[in-house]
């Protein structure tokens, strides 16, 4: 006697049902599969356990202050691999940078642990701020300062974080040279702080119209403004975008031809930052906002992953306990 199998599904019976869509994906080319489906050598792939090793590494020979235990190295080694691929550099970097700057432990291992879960280029750009801002290079800041300039225009920034670093630089020397703006060593990392944000709408860098305006504005006798009113006229105009410096001086032209609107002085500047703020449809693009400054606890030590949340047959032993 013949019995008849009821065909449920075209999956095999020791499979889970998919989609159609799904089972289109898998049955693709391989080249066209590799768009939709990351493979092994995309950048987001990595291997964790060898930033877990090299990091475990470092901690195992890192004496001084740090000397962390067995227990704790290990949990901060995880935390570090979850950043991917580069993870244990980008820590070992940034952690050594900040304790050569006499920076605390606590707070170098959390600034450092931020920076491994991010990329190369942001370390990058956090290591040159600081080192110029703190170490003496430029600023010679103070640390809080420092560290604050150095976190906005790399891990808080959403922008081409190179360029804004180029900016930042470059700005920041013209406005402490003397044949340049000359000005106090706050005031130039205030502004150049606040000329870099604007990195983000300029393709090339806000440095150059930076520059452009400035010499315009100085050396252009019709003008006729001093260091700091120039300076408060292009902070006026950037924010409007790449296309607001041309329209800015196109418009001055216009105000003081005496076939355009004849006026002068004051009243042609004011008409010129009055037209430039149209240079976008709905006012000033939205500047990026840095999150709240990342300030360590007093639990870190405790803040990460605990062995114990991870069962094993042979528990980590805490190197302190031996000692009780």
């Amino acid at each position: 006697m013949a019995f008849a199998i009821e065909k449920k599904s075209e999956t095999s019976f020791f499979l889970p049902e998919f989609d159609s869509q799904a089972w289109e994906r898998l049955s693709l080319p391989e080249k066209e599969r590799n768009v939709l489906w990351k493979n092994k050598w995309h950048p987001d792939h990595c291997d964790p356990i060898k930033e877990y090793k090299e990091s475990l590494n470092f901690f195992r020979k890192e004496k001084g202050d740090i000397n962390p235990s067995e227990a704790r190295a290990r949990n901060l080694a995880f935390e570090i691999a979850k950043g991917c691929a580069g993870a244990a550099k980008r820590f070992v970097k940034v952690f050594l940078l900040l304790k050569k700057s006499g920076v605390d432990q606590t707070r170098a291992i959390v600034y450092s642990l931020e920076f491994a879960q991010s990329d190369d280029e942001t370390v990058e750009n956090f290591f040159e701020l600081f080192k110029k801002t703190y170490l003496g290079e430029y600023f010679d800041l103070d640390y809080s300062s420092a560290l604050r300039i150095s976190f906005e225009l790399s891990k808080m920034y959403k922008g081409n974080r190179k360029q804004a670093r180029e900016d930042f630089l470059a700005i920041s020397k013209f406005c402490m040279d003397k044949d340049g703006l000359n000005l106090p060593v706050s005031n130039c990392a205030e502004l150049s702080v606040a000329m870099s944000q604007l990195s983000q709408y300029f393709p090339e860098g806000v440095r150059h119209d930076f520059f452009k305006l400035y010499k315009s504005l100085r050396e252009d006798r019709r003008f006729g403004v001093s260091v700091l009113t120039a300076i408060r006229i292009i902070h006026e105009i950037l924010p409007y975008g790449p296309t607001a410096p041309n329209t800015f001086l196109k418009s001055y032209e216009f105000a003081i031809d005496p076939e355009g609107l004849a006026s002068g002085g004051a009243a042609a500047i004011k008409f010129a930052v009055q037209m430039t703020k149209n240079s976008t449809k709905n006012g000033s693009p939205p500047i990026y906002t840095p999150p709240k400054f990342p300030t360590p606890n007093a639990d870190i030590h405790k803040g990460y992953v605990l062995a114990s949340e991870y069962p094993s047959d042979r528990p980590v032993q805490n190197n302190d306990d031996k000692k009780k």
